[in-house]
C-alpha cells in the first residue's frame, strides 16, 4: 500500500479535529463532574483543582481512542479501496452497539 502525503494530511487532520473536540467535551464534563462532587464535599478549592485536572487527563485519553477510532471509520475504507481491497464486516460489537 502506498499511502500519500495527502492521504496522510487528511488521516491526521480528521484524528486531531476530532480528538480536540471529543477531549474538550469529556475533559468538561468529567472534570466539572468531579469538581461539582467534590465542591458539595467540602474539600477547598485547591485540591478540588487537582483533581478535576486529572480526570481531564484520564477524560483525554479516552478521547484520543474514540477520535482515532472515529477517524479511521472515515479515511480506512478509502485507504483499503485504493488497493483494489475489500474492507471485510466487523465481526465484534463496536461502542455503538448495544
Amino acid at each position: 500500500m502506498v499511502l500519500t502525503w495527502k492521504k496522510t494530511l487528511a488521516v491526521w487532520w480528521s484524528v486531531c479535529w476530532r480528538g480536540a473536540l471529543v477531549g474538550v467535551l469529556l475533559g468538561g464534563l468529567f472534570g466539572g463532574v468531579m469538581g461539582a462532587i467534590l465542591g458539595a464535599q467540602g474539600y477547598p478549592p485547591e485540591r478540588i483543582q487537582v483533581f478535576a485536572a486529572l480526570a481531564g487527563y484520564v477524560a483525554s485519553i479516552i478521547a484520543s481512542f474514540i477520535a482515532f477510532k472515529l477517524g479511521l471509520q472515515k479515511h480506512l475504507a478509502s485507504l483499503v479501496a485504493g488497493e483494489g481491497l475489500v474492507a471485510a464486516e466487523p465481526t465484534e460489537k463496536t461502542f455503538s452497539e448495544p
